[in-house]
Formats: C-alpha cells, structure tokens, sequence
C-alpha cells in the first residue's frame, strides 16, 4: 500500500499546485490548462501502475491515453450536462486505471471493471465529503499543506483499491 500512499501524495502535489498556479495566473477553467492537469495526472499514475508490472513506459503511455481520453468525455459532455460529464468522466478515469492494470500485470477483465468501478465509488464519496476540495480564488492566505492534503484524501480510497494486490495477481504470505 505504499504505493498508495505516495500516488496519492503525489496527485495531492499536482493538484494542489495546479490550482495554485491557476489562481496566480487567472487561468480559470481554460481547456487546454484542465487538459494538461488531468494528462499529468494520469501520467503520473499510469507511471507507478507501469512500475508494478516492470512496464513503466507502457504505463505511462497508457496513462497519455487515459488522459485524454477522460478530458475528451468531458469536454464533449459538459457543455449539456455537466454533472454527469463528471461522474462518467471520473468512472472512466477509475476504470482505465484497473484495466490498464490488468492489462500490464495480467489480471482479468472482469476483475478489473469490478476494482475500478469500486475505486470511482469510494473515491468519490471521500472526494465530496471533503469540504471545498478546490481553494478560494482569491484566498489571501492560503494553506498549501491543507489542500494538499485534502486532495491526496480524496485520491487515496481509489488509489488503494487500484494497488490492492500485488503485480501479477501474486499474494503475500506470512
């Protein structure tokens, strides 16, 4: 679960800066800047997903994929219903990353809709049951480590879901 914990760690990072940056430089909600986040992000845990199975770089790739593909759904979708843009682009996000698992450390396909729907779920309760995940505009005195945490929280169920078994299926015994 360390994996868990320093994916987590890491997306809090992202995140926290991201929107830091945004707010320092007024760049709102412009698509290419919410594209190159969430393609960030998906690199970032593809990579460590990669890593568990000896793949990095095919991990990786597969994460440029994900990235864009999850900013596509939501970018077509949002204009006409933006609620659901989001809950279909997060389970889509959640379910690439367990396929991709399974595809790389040999997992089956049912398996691994299972753990990413059940990763989508939980992360998303914690995700909404943080209260304002995304920081004040104009804050004038922001809590850097706060947010980060809050946004590490919210990642982390799904993150632990996701790394839950070893590469390759392989058990630990005692």
């Amino acid at each position: 679960m360390l994996e868990a914990l320093a994916a987590a760690l890491l997306v809090g990072v992202i995140n926290t800066l991201a929107d830091y940056i945004s707010v320092e430089l007024k760049l709102q909600a412009k698509p290419i800047y919410v594209f190159a986040r969430i393609v960030l992000t998906c690199c970032c845990i593809a990579g460590i997903v990669g890593a568990r199975a000896r793949q990095l770089m095919m991990g990786t790739m597969g994460g440029l994929m994900i990235g864009a593909f999850v900013s596509a759904v939501y970018y077509l979708l949002a204009p006409s219903a933006e609620t659901m843009a989001l809950v279909l682009a997060w389970l889509i996000f959640w379910v690439s990353f367990s396929m991709l698992a399974a595809l790389l450390q040999g997992g089956t396909i049912v398996a691994g809709l299972l753990q990413g729907v059940a990763a989508a779920a939980l992360s998303a309760v914690f995700f909404y049951t943080i209260p304002t995940v995304w920081p004040a505009p104009a804050s004038s005195d922001p809590n850097i480590w706060r947010e980060m945490v809050k946004w590490s929280v919210a990642f982390l169920p799904g993150l632990v879901i996701l790394f839950w078994r070893e590469p390759g299926g392989a058990t630990t015994s005692g």
